[in-house]
């Protein structure tokens, strides 16, 4: 863990784009610190876990640090806009256990939130006034960690291998495949 600076904060000379392009979310599970590899900043080796990709508009992410009695803390804080209130979406669970969130910027940054403690999940519903009025969910994801929201290459095998594709059919069936089988249904 870095103790001082060691060398100029330089000014970037590239596109400082805001906002989030993509987002996964993985179910916390507790893993000894053992099973995580982290150098420096940058998480290199992690547990095999399902994840599941999210859709959203508007996301952002916020982490402020905190000294209390001389120890250090990072508040997370992750906001999603999922667009259209519709009876098959499962946002409704993610306030029933704690959650890791990954996210890639438009800069091609990507980092996990939530690593060590996990993120605790609370959601709105609400259809606007006006028909250009946002109609969906917005769900903030916090946690609390003992290190700031740690980088990673991206989600690469062996880290987190499994993603699960969601289909929701017609019928509001909601199954996961996996392996890449072909299924035919009838």
């Amino acid at each position: 863990m870095v103790t001082q600076l060691t060398r100029n904060i330089d000014r970037e000379c590239k596109d400082l784009n805001g906002g989030i392009e993509t987002i996964y979310l993985l179910p916390y599970i507790k893993y000894s610190r053992s099973q995580m590899t982290i150098e420096n900043q940058k998480l290199v080796a992690f547990p095999g876990s399902n994840i599941y990709k999210v859709y959203a508009n508007g996301s952002s992410f916020t982490e402020t640090s905190e000294t209390e009695g001389g120890a250090v803390s990072f508040s997370q804080s992750f906001n999603v806009d999922v667009p259209k209130t519709e009876e098959a979406n499962q946002v409704y669970t993610l306030v029933k256990q704690k959650y890791r969130a990954i996210y890639k910027d438009f800069n091609g940054n990507w980092r996990m939130l939530g690593l060590f403690n996990g993120l605790d999940a609370t959601y709105t519903n609400s259809t606007g006034t006006e028909i250009g009025d946002f109609s969906g969910y917005k769900v903030t994801f916090e946690g609390k960690e003992d290190r700031q929201a740690i980088y990673m290459n991206g989600i690469t095998e062996g880290m987190t291998p499994t993603e699960i594709e969601n289909f929701i059919f017609q019928g509001g069936a909601n199954y996961n495949f996996q392996g890449g089988n072909n299924y035919i249904l009838n």
